[in-house]
């Protein structure tokens, strides 16, 4: 549809909204008249030439009389990540078409949807059909079906192999910096034949859970992901990443960079048998004894200045380092738990005092459990009698004052890469920690509610699909110089909606127009946003 304004040789001006069709007869298009508008007055006329623009207007009653918003479908936010979905060209990774159209609704639905809507195939597929996606995709009106879902969650456990490998070939270039972590995700429910009861990150100590065990690049980008029962310890996991980042992805001379967790001597010696560096932090108790065994002779002064020193030691090198605000945190935390420690003790000591409690071993029992539960042992001496007892600080609270903030990595890596490298190289491991962070706390892959394997797998695969797409348009904008999360961005543009319009029983596809805010994060996406009225299918569209 579209408005025309003509003037006559009489002088007198006409009104008209004229749509484009195909006349058989004439094998040709011709405008064919759908509403005159002359009489009415030029405000309503504004009106609805402003509707067919996409732009945002009120209607009034009269307005209405002549045009109707028959529906207002979410549409923004689903065009962006679709747009980046396809830029991970899984077409033909072991799917059919309608397969994919299939796992391209619920990566989309996972990645723009609200919290609550998606946490289900059913409430996904509710959700889909109340958007613009059918259109987008090119299925006009198209109803997703829950029951076309669940097939998919075991396609992608069937095919999640050379998903990875496609994803794999697909990159620019290879990563010198792997991350590696792992995490757990709980179920209500039993968890299928890997669920199990473990040491639960998502302190749900009671429920069944799997263990997810990731590599990723220094951009936070997933490279491979394992699903391992839940019982497993993190130590167990190394030997058989390893082997995988080498005949799967032929990774050579690489650096891995691991937490606390991973830290074994047969790890270390198998990461150095198959030629891989390593950046590893000491657990907290072998990092603190090996500060105080040291503490004469590390560069304090250096320390002090740069936040970072080096000790190398049977041909082993560490390093130092100090994180200022980890530092305030701890002194802070520190601080209130000998507070907590010392006034229950005070409290311990009255009553001795005052002759409550004379009994040598109720007094030593009593003691023993305050330093038990306010975790204190540490900070505390204290003299046990008949009827008597004392209490003072120990000096460890004056070692751990000076070590706040401080871990200690070590590193096969030669003098030749700077002390600030290793650090820094080290520091990257957030990056996967914001992996974990996004699918549990944005795209909710917990808790899982399967129970067959193949499906909880899928369910698994399927969040972290969708974080490749959402950390994709983060890097996009963070090389134009934007940092922000890609759910934020995403959601700048929830008022970009699809309207169906009506003007004497025909209808319109028309998408709101963009503000400067969206062209502009658009530009920094690199794409194009239909506005206006738009073909039904989106298929090569052009704004009109």
């Amino acid at each position: 549809m579209f408005y025309r304004k003509l003037t006559k040789k009489d002088g007198k001006t006409y009104h008209y909204i004229l749509k484009s069709v195909y006349d058989k007869k004439k094998r040709c298009s011709v405008h064919k008249q759908i509403s005159d508008l002359t009489k009415l007055p030029i405000e309503i006329i504004g009106a609805v030439k402003s509707i067919l623009a996409g732009k945002k207007v009120i209607l009034t009653s009269k307005e209405e009389n002549i045009v109707k918003i028959q529906s207002t479908r979410f549409f923004g936010p689903l065009w962006i990540a679709y747009h980046f979905w396809e830029g991970l060209g899984l077409h033909k990774v072991g799917l059919t078409n309608p397969e994919y159209d299939n796992l391209t609704a619920m990566v989309i639905g996972r990645i723009v949807s609200p919290a609550v809507e998606c946490r289900s195939e059913l409430k996904t597929a509710e959700y889909l059909n109340r958007t613009a996606l059918s259109h987008i995709l090119g299925k006009s009106n198209y109803l997703w079906d829950r029951n076309n879902f669940y097939p998919i969650l075991t396609k992608l456990t069937k095919n999640w192999g050379k998903i990875e490998k496609e994803l794999w070939s697909r990159r620019k270039q290879v990563p010198r910096l792997y991350l590696y972590d792992i995490t757990s995700s709980y179920f209500e429910g039993k968890g299928g034949t890997f669920g199990a009861l473990g040491y639960s990150r998502d302190e749900k100590h009671g429920n069944p859970q799997v263990v997810i065990a990731l590599v990723s690049d220094e951009k936070g980008m997933p490279i491979a992901i394992r699903i391992l029962p839940g019982n497993t310890k993190d130590s167990t996991t190394v030997k058989d990443t390893i082997s995988n980042l080498k005949s799967m992805y032929k990774a050579e001379r690489a650096i891995m960079i691991m937490d606390r967790g991973m830290q074994s001597e047969s790890n270390v010696e198998f990461i150095k048998e198959n030629g891989f560096d390593f950046v590893m932090a000491l657990k907290h108790k072998e990092g603190r004894e090996f500060l105080k065994k040291h503490n004469c002779d590390l560069e304090w002064t250096l320390f002090d200045e740069r936040n970072i020193s080096q000790w190398d030691e049977n041909g082993k090198r560490y390093i130092i380092c100090r994180n200022p605000e980890t530092a305030k945190r701890d002194n802070k935390t520190r601080k209130a738990i000998i507070e907590r420690g010392k006034n229950r003790l005070e409290k311990l000591k009255n009553a001795v005092d005052k002759g409550r409690i004379k009994n040598k071993e109720k007094i030593l029992a009593r003691a023993v459990k305050i330093l038990t539960q306010t975790k204190t042992e540490k900070y505390f001496v204290y003299e046990v009698g008949e009827a008597s007892f004392s209490y003072k600080q120990s000096e460890t609270a004056g070692w751990d004052e000076l070590y706040e903030g401080c871990y200690v990595l070590e590193t096969t890596l030669d003098n030749t890469v700077p002390k600030e490298e290793v650090d820094s190289n080290y520091r990257n491991q957030h990056e996967i920690e914001e992996i974990f962070k996004s699918c549990k706390s944005e795209l909710n892959i917990r808790p899982n509610f399967h129970k067959k394997d193949e499906n909880i797998f899928g369910h698994i695969y399927l969040t972290f699909l969708s974080h490749l797409v959402k950390r994709t348009i983060e890097l996009q904008l963070k090389e134009n110089g934007y940092n922000e999360k890609g759910s934020y961005a995403l959601n700048r543009f929830s008022d970009i909606t699809m309207n169906q319009v009506i003007i004497n029983h025909e209808s319109e596809l028309v998408v709101t127009e963009l503000n400067a805010d969206h062209r502009r994060l658009a530009d920094m996406l690199g794409i194009s946003i239909p506005t206006g009225q738009i073909s039904r299918t989106l298929s090569g569209y052009t704004s009109k």
